[in-house]
């Protein structure tokens, strides 16, 4: 810049010389000298702006410094809004969960609400069935006692009759002897013969009438089924199809409305289950704990009258599941018990049962299922096996190798054994 200001003046100075007066000369020295003050002051000023430039490159400088610590603030910022999102999302996610369980507790209890009624409607109804019940036994007790008392009359005209008889037989021979009207004492005699006859056939139709009140009667004190039992626990039940002496059952009289047959209980592996054919066609156990009632019994009651079945389940985290069935029915031995009626399924277990329907049951020493090798064998256990299995609540207890323990493949899979599992039957309404 300054040879440009120099090149300029030496020009001026020039044409002046060449062109100008000295008047003019002058003038151009005040002007160049003019123009010197004016540059010194552009120098200054220019000294000052570049002053003021590296000032703003400080500042600058200290602009971008803080930019990068507002980015990183910036940028710890979004990761802190993230973690926010994603904890605000959790706590919704748990909120959920929370209104979720809240409305299946809700559900709970007022199903707990609806069974403590209709326990209490049950318990009304028995007391009153209770009283109805004994009224009818004694008014049938009275009534056996005068039948016995119509009996022993009869009894002691028979003999009278008899006597009668021995009496007539001998007048007969007597008349025989005598030569009197034979004809007409024979007549006699058929006539009494006749009246004994009538007398008998009476009899016997007592005898029948008393023992279908002794078989009413064993009926009320032996009842046929666990629906008029009041409290859990044995009784004696009577089929008289099945055998003329009553059996004991568990009876379960609260668990949803009560009035069920234990057929199966599990609870903590003290009973070894695998058995072999007999033991499984009669049963075995203990009532008070673990037992098996018998494929004989279960047959027995699922073909006196149609059954539903319950099953419940339990692991070892305390979850409690459960599925009915709302039909169940066995066949006989020779029919090797076959599974042949399985109704609707419906619970919180999920369906591991309906497989088996159409199933013949299996133990170790007689294999009926549908594998090339023996399932009862190979799962140490005994069911109504088809090609493999979807339940075995019969299995090795707390054995959790797949396929060997005690199994309900929609609840837990078949490698948990579960720690409870009851399988109870009730007549359907």
């Amino acid at each position: 810049m300054r040879a440009e200001q120099g090149n300029l003046m030496d020009r001026i100075v020039k044409e002046t010389d060449i062109k100008c007066p000295k008047a003019e000369l002058e003038q151009l020295k005040i002007d160049g000298a003019n123009m010197e003050s004016n540059l010194q002051y552009l120098k200054v000023d220019l000294e000052q702006q570049k002053k003021g430039v590296a000032d703003q490159e400080v500042n600058i400088q200290q602009l971008k410094a803080e930019l990068e610590l507002q980015k990183k603030d910036g940028a710890d910022k979004e990761a802190d809004i993230i973690l926010l999102r994603e904890d605000i999302q959790s706590v919704k996610s748990e909120l959920e969960l929370q209104k979720k369980d809240g409305a299946d507790k809700e559900a709970d209890i007022i199903l707990l609400r609806e069974y403590i009624q209709s326990v209490k409607s049950e318990l009304e109804l028995q007391k009153k069935d209770g009283g109805d019940k004994e009224s009818d036994i004694q008014h049938i007790r009275a009534e056996q006692e005068h039948q016995k008392k119509d009996e022993a009359d009869m009894e002691a005209n028979i003999k009278l009759l008899r006597a009668d008889i021995e009496s007539v037989k001998a007048e007969l021979e007597l008349k025989k002897k005598d030569g009197v009207d034979k004809e007409s004492e024979i007549q006699q005699l058929k006539a009494e013969l006749e009246k004994q006859k009538k007398y008998e056939v009476e009899n016997q139709s007592l005898q029948v009438d008393v023992e279908r009140q002794r078989k009413l009667i064993d009926g009320l004190v032996n009842p046929y089924n666990c629906t008029m039992a009041k409290v859990n626990g044995i009784n004696e039940i009577l089929i008289s199809n099945f055998s003329s002496q009553p059996f004991k059952v568990v009876c379960d009289a609260f668990t949803r409305g009560g009035g069920w047959s234990v057929i199966l209980k599990r609870m903590d592996g003290s009973v070894n289950f695998y058995r072999n054919w007999t033991e499984y066609k009669n049963g075995f156990g203990d009532l008070d704990g673990e037992f098996f009632l018998g494929l004989d019994k279960i047959h027995a009651l699922t073909a006196e009258r149609k059954q539903e079945l319950l099953v419940v389940l339990e692991d070892f985290e305390g979850e409690e599941r459960f599925e009915t069935y709302d039909s169940f029915a066995i066949g006989n031995e020779d029919q090797q018990y076959e599974l042949h009626t399985l109704g609707k399924a419906n619970g919180t277990a999920g369906d591991s049962l309906s497989y088996h329907r159409g199933k013949k049951f299996s133990t170790y020493d007689r294999d009926n299922d549908k594998h090339p090798k023996n399932c009862a064998m190979d799962h140490n256990s005994a069911w109504w096996y088809g090609a493999y299995h979807d339940s075995q609540l019969t299995g090795n207890y707390g054995v959790n190798n797949f396929g060997k323990g005690v199994n309900w493949v929609s609840f837990r899979g078949r490698s948990y054994s579960l720690k409870r599992a009851v399988m109870m039957i009730r007549p359907s309404n």
